[in-house]
């Protein structure tokens, strides 16, 4: 539906920035510290439908963001026959929602299960498909930063010669080899007011770093890039963990490997797996919880290159004439069990942000190059 007042965003920002150069060149290090606020946000709010529209753009609430940018380039060695020269940076963001805007509601909510605060919110969009997952794990609170994720606490797998605590109210308690979910407001089963926030999206720092060898005509270079302290919520997990329907080992999907060969039983019982023979149950399919939330922190070998430039003659046509060979993407290094750590399922959908729900993975390519400068 139409919205006559609707604009752009509004963003104010400061920075304050110091370059600072050696020895010609050869060292130099840029810093740059931020502060930028925006507001006026672009909203996409849900309305009546006796409207005839499920959905209205509107301006409204704000958002902050600070950080520190640091850049290094130094050229450690440079003879005339060999130079080394390596770069790197490193950044910082923090971001916060100042106001959660007209999309928001108010009520108390666990910040972490100790900690009931009444709060400004919204959730996020629905991350599931199919018989998965069909709730929100993203949530929006006044105060706190952007991109968290919100849902059940896993306790443990419960153990033998115990009841777990049952899934909704009148509900069977959970039996030996089934998992458990904290009890968090303490009425003696588990719903809605039980969820708190099981991770976050959000890098505590990014950062990126390159080398480059030359020697005469020969140049070997290698660039890394990762970040650390970010979460994913790996959206693919329930489905290709869930080894058992109606009693039976299912037949006709792959399942995770360790959800079969590492699933609880009474000599094994550390494990978040739960016994083989349970079938979840549509409750249990439909809960995001923390054992879905992994660390999401990588180092990447972005970049290898090997090049060769040919010895010819001066003459009015070609300057140099090169050779090379390099692969990208050669390797990442991560405890992230998805295909890759950049995710990016949903685009610039911020209302499912950190979620991997069957994210491509970059390719890994190799080339060879000839190259003639003219």
């Amino acid at each position: 539906i139409a919205n006559p007042g609707l604009k752009w965003e509004t963003t104010e920002q400061w920075n304050v920035g110091l370059d600072l150069g050696f020895w010609n060149g050869r060292l130099s290090f840029t810093v740059d510290l931020y502060d930028k606020y925006t507001y006026d946000l672009l909203q996409s709010k849900a309305i009546s439908s006796s409207s005839g529209f499920k959905t209205m753009w509107l301006n409204s609430g704000s958002i902050r963001n600070r950080g520190l940018e640091i850049a290094v380039d130094a050229t450690p060695i440079s003879t005339g026959d060999f130079e080394w020269n390596i770069a790197g940076q490193i950044s910082w963001n923090r971001n916060s929602i100042v106001d959660i805007g007209a999309s928001g509601g108010a009520g108390e909510i666990y910040l972490s299960p100790d900690n009931l605060q009444e709060s400004k919110y919204y959730y996020g969009d629905n991350v599931g498909s199919s018989n998965y997952l069909h709730n929100p794990a993203n949530i929006f609170i006044e105060g706190q930063p952007i991109g968290l994720f919100y849902g059940y606490k896993f306790k443990g797998i419960v153990q033998e010669g115990q009841e777990g605590i049952p899934l909704a109210e009148g509900g069977d308690p959970r039996l030996p080899g089934q998992r458990e979910y904290m009890d968090l407001n303490g009425n003696g089963y588990i719903d809605v007011d039980d969820r708190t926030i099981i991770g976050d999206s959000n890098p505590d720092f990014m950062f990126g770093f390159s080398t480059s060898f030359t020697w005469k005509d020969l140049t070997l270079s290698a660039s890394f890039d990762g970040c650390y302290g970010n979460e994913i919520f790996n959206s693919n997990l329930p489905q290709i963990t869930d080894v058992c329907y109606n009693g039976n080992i299912r037949s006709y999907w792959n399942v995770k490997r360790d959800a079969y060969f590492k699933a609880w039983t009474p000599q094994n019982p550390n494990t978040t797996y739960p016994a083989l023979g349970f079938a979840y149950n549509n409750t249990e399919r439909y809960l995001v919880t923390d054992v879905f939330v992994e660390d999401g922190s990588f180092l990447r070998v972005s970049n290898v290159s090997l090049s060769y430039r040919l010895p010819i003659p001066k003459n009015k046509v070609v300057n140099n004439i090169s050779v090379g060979i390099s692969g990208s993407n050669l390797y990442v290094f991560t405890k992230y069990s998805g295909w890759d750590p950049e995710v990016n399922s949903h685009g610039n959908n911020m209302k499912k942000i950190g979620v991997d729900s069957g994210s491509y993975p970059s390719a890994r390519t190799y080339s060879f190059d000839l190259k003639f400068t003219f």
